[in-house]
């Protein structure tokens, strides 16, 4: 599932081994699909003949009525239908009365942790609106196949869950014919870049706005630049930013801008340079990346220096990955840095009303099942709110194995069952 162009549209995406039809019904009750709607199906080769994807099937839905249970099934006469599944529909631009929640990830992949990790999302109690996708999805690698078994990984929540998301460097896999992103734009469909465009764009950059956010989505892995087609989208489209309707923006893209792991660092300053002080002047007031397999959060900070009209950022790549986690940080902590920590796990951001959001990061079961860092985002506030003692209490308690962790030979941390589950991931 994704979000369509317009509040009343969603995209239907699925997989066949042959070719087949391509249609959903669909309707508000269990037991009645009355509507039907088609699209198309295409495949895509890689590296010559050597792979060739299986039947992908996209349909656009449209006339849904908001925030509203949508059954329904794929196929079509000939090839017959699937069983009935569900999703709910977009809720809306603005804010809704009992507030919103958005899941948040990054650097998924298919290992253990990454089951964990969608398990756990699953196991929320919360309705999410959509799940946020910071990049690095499957970690195929131009191991085309993997696609196929990641998106059958995910499909029980990715069926009921809209899937936003936005390309990180292992999305690239750059194909014999010289074309990157082949595979991505293949299985995922987004929005367009242009308000009302009927058709999908291939731009990989979009924005689209729910539930009082109104969220960019920026591509790391191509031209941002003052003079780039990005930079002068991201220009036009802060200057569509409605506060009345979407009090709230937030940007996602792969690289971080704000990193103090030595994994990765730097490789988002190009970006950073060019694009921060649009940020920045727009009042963006939380930023999204993945890329270093850890979790970090910064104070308000603009230019490497705080700033209470600046955003926070976020660094969500510790999803479930192949490549471990990254526990070289930098020390001293740099002033910008708040809260750091090298565990798998995911977020979930709260938008209560105007003026408060709730930022949660839970770290994956086989550690501890809490709230590990937490963050109150109010507007005219620079300073946070206090961490809940239990979240604190089990921050101390991972930084100290962390510390213990970093010479252990046999992996990337001392507890033991968490070693054999990352052992076991990166033979994957």
């Amino acid at each position: 599932m994704s979000f369509g162009n317009t509040p009343d549209q969603a995209f239907v995406s699925w997989a066949t081994t042959c070719s087949a039809s391509t249609q959903v019904k669909w309707g508000t009750t269990s037991g009645a699909q009355n509507n039907l709607a088609a699209g198309n199906q295409s495949q895509y080769t890689f590296n010559g003949a050597a792979y060739t994807s299986p039947f992908l099937h996209h349909v656009l839905l449209s006339g849904l009525p908001p925030n509203t249970p949508i059954f329904y099934s794929v196929g079509g006469d000939a090839s017959g239908f699937s069983p009935v599944m569900s999703f709910t529909s977009h809720p809306g631009y603005g804010l809704q009365a009992n507030g919103s929640y958005f899941a948040v990830i990054g650097d998924l992949g298919q290992t253990s942790n990454s089951v964990d990790t969608v398990n756990h999302i699953v196991a929320s109690p919360h309705p999410f609106t959509a799940m946020i996708h910071a990049g690095d999805l499957s970690y195929a690698d131009s191991d085309e196949p993997r696609w196929d078994s990641w998106q059958q990984m995910v499909a029980p929540l990715a069926s009921s869950l809209p899937w936003m998301t936005v390309v990180g460097n292992h999305e690239i896999e750059l194909d014999t014919n010289l074309k990157s992103f082949e595979a991505y734009q293949a299985r995922f469909p987004m929005p367009a870049i242009n308000y009302g465009t009927p058709s999908q764009s291939q731009q990989l950059h979009y924005s689209f706005r729910a539930a009082g956010v109104h969220w960019l989505m920026l591509s790391s892995y191509t031209d941002y630049d003052p003079s780039s087609a990005q930079y002068a989208w991201l220009q036009a489209e802060v200057g569509r930013i409605d506060r009345s309707v979407t009090p709230w923006v937030v940007a996602v893209l792969h690289a971080p801008w704000y990193n103090s792991n030595y994994a990765h660092q730097g490789e988002g300053d190009a970006m950073k340079a060019a694009m921060e002080t649009v940020l920045y002047n727009a009042g963006v007031d939380l930023v999204y990346a993945g890329h270093v397999h850890a979790y970090e959060r910064t104070y308000r900070t603009y230019q490497g220096v705080a700033n209470a009209a600046a955003p926070y950022y976020i660094g969500i790549g510790d999803g479930g990955n192949r490549e471990g986690l990254a526990t070289d940080w930098m020390y001293p902590q740099p002033a910008w840095s708040a809260f750091r920590q090298a565990s798998y796990g995911h977020g979930e951001l709260q938008v209560v009303n105007a003026t408060h959001m709730h930022w949660a990061w839970h770290q994956n079961p086989d550690l501890e099942p809490v709230v590990a860092d937490e963050l109150w985002i109010v507007k005219g506030q620079s300073a946070e709110l206090a961490q809940a003692p239990a979240a604190k209490a089990a921050g101390h308690r991972f930084r100290a194995q962390e510390r213990k962790a970093a010479a252990h030979p046999g992996g990337v941390t001392a507890h033991p069952r968490f070693a054999r589950r990352a052992a076991a991931g990166a033979a994957q």
